[in-house]
């Protein structure tokens, strides 16, 4: 919305975004995509909880835990479950954007989303890792922030408590599981601008290109110009 509806960065004026006009728009055009992705999830995520319980179960009626051939068939097909589930989680975040971009169902979505990951691979893995990149420094800067401070609060408020690292520690640890849900978000804000971008220059340039983007881009293009003279 923001991107394509020419959204100005301040919400009050016509033409802002709307957080909640989006969710009733996935909720009224696209729930059964959703649907449909979550459910490629759950069954591979069925598999693995079915395939380790077979092991286990293997495990104790016939004591293989020692027999080589068995680790490594195991460890073969725990591989290939590992990286169809990272495939399709993957393709999964990827044909989400692609849905609410063109609106369209999720199997043409995810075709639309492979190739156009096929054709620009570099700028996909240029943005993917920067993402992750700033992601880790954030994670890593609120963690951080969060254990420093327990640590000097619990050893100034509470100097009966001699060990104030382990508060810390605790803290720390739930620091880490909110910075990485709130930057998750981040990541997927990333590249869904990403995406937009991409489809925007495929449309004709900067047609539908935000107002706040415009100057960046013309920078973008004359550092390139300039590289290349």
């Amino acid at each position: 919305m923001w991107y394509f509806r020419q959204g100005s960065d301040d919400a009050s004026t016509s033409g802002g975004v709307s957080i909640t006009q989006g969710v009733c728009w996935c909720v009224r055009y696209h729930m059964g995509s959703i649907a449909f992705g979550a459910f490629l999830i759950a069954v591979l995520n069925t598999i693995k909880a079915l395939f380790e319980y077979f092991v286990y179960q293997y495990e104790q009626a016939v004591g293989a835990k020692d027999n080589v051939v068995f680790k490594i068939v195991t460890c073969c097909i725990r591989c290939v479950i590992w990286c169809v589930d990272s495939y399709i989680k993957f393709m999964n975040k990827n044909a989400y954007i692609q849905i609410a971009l063109q609106s369209t169902a999720f199997c043409p979505s995810a075709q639309q989303a492979f190739y156009l990951m096929l054709r620009h691979a570099g700028r996909f893995s240029i943005g993917s890792f920067i993402s992750f990149i700033m992601a880790m420094i954030g994670k890593g800067i609120i963690t951080s922030v969060c254990v420093v401070l327990t640590y000097f609060t619990v050893g100034k408020m509470s100097p009966q408590v001699a060990q104030p690292w382990i508060p810390a520690i605790i803290i720390g640890m739930f620091a880490w599981l909110v910075a990485s849900l709130f930057l998750s978000i981040y990541e997927f804000g990333t590249l869904a601008i990403l995406h937009c971008f991409i489809l925007n220059e495929d449309l004709g340039g900067k047609v539908n290109t935000p107002e706040s983007l415009v100057a960046f881009l013309d920078e973008t293009k004359r550092y390139d110009e300039n590289v290349e003279g």
